[in-house]
């Protein structure tokens, strides 16, 4: 199935960028623009930025964003595959008529085409999201009390200005049943004293494990491992902190048999300035994107 996927992202991915590359001339047919002559330098400049863009930028762009959508179609929309095939094959149909038939009027018909597939997609879609019901949280579900402990693992390395936050964000969850592990790997300031602080306060709920010397994160998460009680394990980082229903999220993806694992959505907290933000974006995308395929 993946193969499949693949195959038909990179036949639409190639199909875009081969639209778009011949779009400029297109655009110039219908609107009946003369080619204006230009220098060879300049000529050559622009095509070898062009075939960059589109190099770059376009086609592993498209091919990423409709891999991992066809993925969110099989798991979200299966029942109602054939009703958005059809108008995704028939936008297909359109843009290769614009490609290959290089006429004004069939090409304006080619984009009407498009443009009443994707409302048709759109609608398709909008129907499917308003059917579709999520499943009820594990807190629904539970019985006289019976929810699993989830053992939140934080391995800290020299994280004293925020470890605090960590604890507490985990201490604050809506979801009743939670431990908190920290492993101090290594630290050389005063993290595992302010961990110890929370142990103190919190003995059911707090514990922390030392390393003598710096380990690794890996090693970190694997001591908090060996410590953990709890039937499910949440990694978490020193330097961040959850919102408040995120565990009760998190588990209730569970109540699907098939799920053995789940991620939650991480974002940048002081998006201030443009190195932050740059980042939010590369997060935003890396998560939205390559994540879902």
């Amino acid at each position: 199935m993946n193969l499949v996927r693949k195959a038909i992202a990179i036949l639409f991915a190639l199909i875009v960028t081969i639209a778009i590359a011949l779009s400029p001339q297109i655009i110039n047919k219908l609107i009946l623009a003369e080619a204006v002559s230009a220098p060879a330098w300049a000529t050559i400049l622009i095509n070898v930025s062009w075939i960059a863009f589109l190099a770059t930028f376009v086609l592993p762009t498209t091919y990423f964003v409709t891999y991992a959508m066809l993925g969110r179609t099989v798991r979200r929309y299966r029942n109602s595959a054939s009703a958005i095939a059809v108008p995704i094959i028939t936008a297909i149909v359109g843009v290769l008529i614009i490609c290959f038939l290089q006429s004004a009027i069939v090409t304006l018909i080619a984009y009407t085409l498009i443009a009443l597939s994707a409302v048709a997609l759109a609608l398709v879609i909008i129907n499917n999201e308003r059917a579709y019901y999520r499943p009820p949280t594990i807190l629904s579900l539970a019985n006289d009390g019976g929810l699993p402990l989830v053992s939140v693992a934080i391995p800290a390395h020299n994280e004293n200005r925020t470890v605090s936050q960590a604890i507490e964000s985990v201490l604050d969850q809506t979801y009743p049943r939670t431990e908190v592990i920290v492993v101090d790997d290594g630290s050389t300031d005063n993290t595992a004293e302010i961990a110890s602080g929370y142990a103190e306060r919190y003995p059911d709920r707090v514990k922390i494990v030392k390393h003598e010397r710096n380990l690794g994160k890996f090693e970190a998460l694997n001591s908090g491992m060996d410590e953990a009680r709890g039937e499910l394990i949440y990694h978490m980082d020193a330097d961040g902190y959850l919102a408040p229903d995120n565990i009760e999220r998190m588990v209730s993806a569970f109540n699907d048999g098939k799920i053995g694992a789940a991620a939650s959505m991480v974002a940048i907290s002081n998006d201030r300035n443009t190195l932050t933000r740059l980042q939010q974006i590369e997060y935003f995308f890396e998560q939205l994107i390559v994540r879902f395929s």
